[in-house]
């Protein structure tokens, strides 16, 4: 899977904005062409950018100016190369949490990110919402979004907790309340704010009945710390 190329939504925009300041130790996961890592830059932050996908590396490498800082990782999201507490903010956007299978790993990346993370520090994410994909406004004049939203219907795949799309990619979902559950409940993180991909809705029962795929953001408490060892120097 290679993410599409196009710039972040506003929702996106502005939480990079509430959360991101310069100076701060980012990690870009799952970072792709860098559709995110080069905004994070833009901001003045210290990034990270790591995938999976060497290809798509060396293409970010490519993409950015010479003189970029961002440090560009081949890694795995469940066994991330940093010690405890270094990190200021994990990104993991696009929804590219969803490809981890089974859900087993899916929490051990959720105590992987919180283990990276220093106190105080922020996890923003985006995830598949069933019910949003189904009732969702957006693209209601687009027969291909009625046909997946028809399709995503009428086989079931809104019940399970993973499904295959029209490209055979198995993605995660689950509803908002079930998705702040479990990681609230796995890495002991403590959620902040949830909003859509235009940035227009905060409240999370709307966000639960229209969203396809809200944004995330869990802080990790200071209380939650006792478990991580001393932070040293990257």
């Amino acid at each position: 899977y290679k993410q599409p190329p196009m710039p972040l939504f506003q929702g996106e925009r502005e939480l990079l904005d509430r959360f991101v300041r310069p100076g701060m130790r980012v990690l870009d996961v799952g970072c792709g062409y860098g559709r995110v890592t080069g905004p994070l830059l833009q901001r003045g932050a210290r990034v990270w950018a790591c995938d999976l996908n060497l290809a798509v590396l060396r293409q970010l490498q490519t993409n950015l100016a010479s003189e970029s800082t961002a440090a560009i990782i081949q890694a795995d999201a469940r066994s991330l190369p940093f010690k405890d507490r270094q990190l200021d903010v994990v990104l993991f956007a696009f929804n590219a949490i969803d490809m981890v299978f089974p859900e087993t790993a899916r929490i051990h990346v959720l105590q992987e990110i919180e283990r990276v993370l220093r106190p105080g520090g922020y996890f923003i994410f985006s995830s598949h919402n069933p019910l949003g994909t189904v009732v969702s406004p957006r693209g209601l004049r687009s027969w291909t979004s009625w046909r997946v939203r028809l399709r995503h219907l009428l086989s079931g795949a809104f019940r399970q907790t993973y499904f295959r799309d029209e490209a055979d990619t198995v993605w995660y979902q689950a509803l908002p309340r079930s998705v702040i559950r479990q990681v609230s409940e796995q890495s002991g993180m403590a959620f902040r704010v949830a909003v859509n991909r235009s940035g227009t809705l905060s409240s999370l029962a709307v966000i639960s009945l229209l969203s396809a795929w809200p944004y995330y953001v869990f802080q990790k408490d200071d209380a939650h710390a006792g478990s991580t060892r001393a932070p040293s120097a990257l």
